[in-house]
């Protein structure tokens, strides 16, 4: 953060735990003097009857496996804080959504989690009192993020992240932005009642061709193992392969994903004025 400069800040929660939350924390860090924090903030806690339904394999009294059901929160909480850049309000919500497994009732558990998050939303927004309005009845305006392990554009994984109304802008949706062999588990998705809300470009940064790249090996040999510590029959065994996992533990190989949106509403603003549509005080 110090070498960021001093008009940058960061709000983060507490680390996870329990076998599923592999001690992470979640952390917004923003820029104060381009967005500014509406001091709200919370971890997403599902109510009763909208939980996370999990099917796990256990002996029952005969010996026997059994599948047995049951109702769960979030392996690890979504973490949701309400921020305003210039005129437009909106909450983000960043998540890194369990994985499991790529088939069985893990998947189905980790499709589930993807599918209640973005249900919450939905239900809030479209069901907001007097007082989780602002002072023209507008709603909140959500905006989820994160690793949400989907698998393709075409996927369940997917599937499950675009209902209940979220929509993931068209600019880095499918393969437009990724290259050939680029995951999908990070993802935007938007639900936004602001009609004013215009997403004006998009896109990925792949980070390893301007840091730890390829051709730097030579710079960073004397900092890497001898050996793939974590071993086993998938180890790495060329200096080159030491290299490609040794930086994913430098810094993460999930490529950063990227919108940018309108927040400058005042010509809307104005025109709202002279048709008498509009309060001569902004939002």
């Amino acid at each position: 953060m110090a070498i960021l400069g001093r008009e940058w800040d960061y709000i983060a929660t507490d680390t996870t735990e329990g076998p599923g939350g592999n001690g992470e924390r979640m952390v917004f860090v923003y820029n104060t003097e381009k967005v500014w924090f509406r001091k709200i903030a919370g971890e997403i806690v599902l109510p009763e009857g909208q939980q996370v339904v999990a099917r796990k394999k256990v002996k029952g009294e005969s010996g026997t496996s059994e599948l047995v059901e049951k109702n769960l929160q979030f392996a690890r909480s979504p973490f949701l804080v309400a921020f305003q850049a210039g005129w437009f309000r909106f909450s983000l919500c960043t998540a890194h959504l369990y994985y499991g497994a790529a088939s069985g009732p893990a998947l189905e558990q980790r499709i589930d989690e993807i599918r209640k998050m973005v249900a919450f939303f939905a239900e809030r927004q479209d069901t907001a009192s007097k007082q989780e309005k602002d002072r023209h009845g507008a709603v909140e305006n959500y905006i989820v993020l994160g690793d949400f392990n989907v698998v393709s554009p075409e996927h369940k994984t997917m599937e499950a992240l675009k209902s209940s109304g979220f929509v993931v802008p068209e600019q880095i949706d499918g393969d437009k932005v990724r290259k050939e062999g680029d995951h999908f588990y990070d993802q935007i998705a938007v639900r936004v009642k602001d009609p004013r809300f215009k997403v004006l470009g998009g896109g990925i940064l792949h980070m390893y061709e301007d840091v730890f790249r390829d051709e730097d090996l030579d710079y960073y040999k004397a900092s890497l193992p001898g050996t793939d510590p974590e071993g086993g029959a998938a180890a790495a065994k060329t200096p080159e392969a030491i290299y490609r996992k040794w930086r994913t533990w430098q810094m993460s190989d999930h490529h950063p994903l990227w919108i940018e949106i309108q927040t400058d509403f005042t010509e809307s603003y104005l025109g709202d004025i002279v048709t008498g549509k509009s309060d001569p005080k902004p939002a």
